[in-house]
């Protein structure tokens, strides 16, 4: 009980306990609950063939661009290609149609916070 009160840890109860703490703990990554992609949907989406789209991926887990097609594409808003490639619809530079509302903003036109239409 000494033990306790002098520093919060009954040794006697927790003998495995670390007291190393200069260790520091790795953060936690968000289980992603979608399954793992096994073919590129940017092939598949522009028509390539089965036995070319299946052999490679989009993406990997880090979010580089592994898709050859799309790596050799250059951006032509803002000249990324290669590991940040993105077609024009994905520019982070800017947005593909500057009238277009999002989606967040068309939806709170249509309802409101109790689900019920707006009166207009």
């Amino acid at each position: 009980m000494e033990e306790f009160r002098h520093n919060g840890r009954d040794f006697e109860y927790c003998p495995d306990v670390d007291t190393d703490m200069s260790k520091q703990i790795a953060p936690r990554r968000k289980k992603n609950k979608k399954p793992l992609p096994t073919e590129c949907v940017f092939c598949r989406n522009n028509g390539e063939e089965e036995t070319y789209y299946r052999k490679h991926l989009l993406k990997d887990i880090d979010g580089r661009v592994l898709c050859p097609v799309l790596r050799a594409y250059t951006c032509p808003i803002c000249g990324a290609c290669g590991d940040d490639a993105h077609t024009v619809k994905y520019c982070p530079k800017g947005p593909y149609n500057p009238n277009a509302m999002s989606t967040a903003n068309a939806f709170k036109l249509l309802r409101n916070s109790t689900g019920k239409r707006r009166s207009k």
